[in-house]
Formats: structure tokens, sequence, C-alpha cells
């Protein structure tokens, strides 16, 4: 009897044992894997702030980069009078570069012209011409002149047409009038782009 008594109690020990260890075995994984689970979560938690982070950085460069594209500070290449911010482009030709130009002091005005034409002081039977162009080319006659009238209508007086330019500088009036052959559109076109370049200028 006491050597079964003996061996129950052997048998319950190793049972407690093997609990014991089989719990101190469970609560060991089980700490392992909340650990494991707390380091992976760390880890996610860390490249999400890196990712973010970095989204951040990119970010700010590209508003960065677009407001120095906005206003651009002036650098070597950019004129000293160009304002900050301003594209630098090319000025558009232009088309009277190599025009000549007559200034008349006298009646405070200037008009530019082709260097195809060539500019004749002659009043003989033009008492109010100022000036008249001929073609360089050995034209006979003039193709146009600047006259000047002491009022608004003495042009009209003069001719049975109204100028195709007429002006008022200071208290006399100015008139520019060309001569087209019928159907001579180049010409009356570039005429009207020597008109376009009539200047008073102020005395």
């Amino acid at each position: 009897m006491e050597q079964k008594s003996g061996w129950g109690k052997i048998i319950l020990a190793v049972i407690l044992t093997a609990v014991i260890a089989g719990g101190g075995v469970y609560l060991w994984q089980k700490n392992l894997r909340e650990k494991g689970l707390r380091q992976a979560a760390e880890n996610i938690s860390k490249d999400f702030s890196s990712q973010i982070a970095n989204l951040q950085n990119q970010i700010t460069e590209l508003l960065k980069r677009e407001a120095e594209t906005k206003n651009e500070e002036p650098n070597a290449n950019t004129p000293a009078n160009q304002e900050p911010g301003t594209q630098n482009e090319s000025a558009p030709p232009d088309p009277y570069a190599n025009w000549e130009t007559y200034s008349n002091d006298q009646y405070g005005f200037k008009i530019k012209y082709p260097a195809k034409y060539k500019t004749v002081k002659d009043n003989y039977g033009w008492p109010h011409v100022i000036i008249h162009f001929i073609e360089k080319s050995g034209a006979q006659s003039y193709r146009a002149q600047i006259e000047v009238w002491d009022s608004k209508d003495g042009f009209k007086n003069t001719y049975a047409k109204n100028p195709p330019f007429i002006t008022q500088a200071g208290s006399k009036y100015i008139t520019v009038n060309y001569w087209t052959a019928a159907g001579d559109d180049g010409t009356k076109k570039e005429w009207e782009n020597i008109i376009s370049t009539f200047e008073v200028i102020p005395k």
C-alpha cells in the first residue's frame, strides 16, 4: 500500500512538473509571439513614417521648384532691366529697323520710310510741300508728299480727294499724300505702313 502511494506521488509530481513546464513553454512562446508582433508593428510603423517623410520632402521640393519658376531671380543671362519672374523672351524684330527717318523740327514731326526712297525738297508748283519722296530706281515722278496747311480744309480747297493722312502739329495741319496706279495694292500697303510711323514731336 505504501509502495502504491509512493508511485502515485511520483506520477503526480511528474504530471505537475509537465503541466508547469508546459505552461511555462506556452507562456514563453506566447511572449515570443507578442514580442514578435510588437516588433513587426513597430517596423511597419517606422516604414510608414519613413515613406510619409519622403513624400513630404518630395512635395516640399516640388513646391519650391514651382515657386522658383514663377519668381526666378535675375542671373547672368537676365538683362539688368528685366523684372524678376519675367521670361527672357527675345523681342520681336522691328519691321522698320532698316528704314530711314525724316524729321522736321520746324513743324515738330518725324516719319520713317524704306531706303528705296529718297527725299527731295521742291516746292516749285507745290506751295505747301515740305518734302517729296521718289524712288531711287529712277522714277520720273514723285511718289508722295508731306504738306503743311494753315487749316484743316486747306487740302480740300487744293485737291479733289481727301488725303490718306492728316494730323495737327501745333497750329498747323500736316498731310501725307501718295499716288499709286490702279490695282497697285503693294505700294498702297507700303505707304499705309509708312504713314503708321508718323509721330508728332513735342516742341
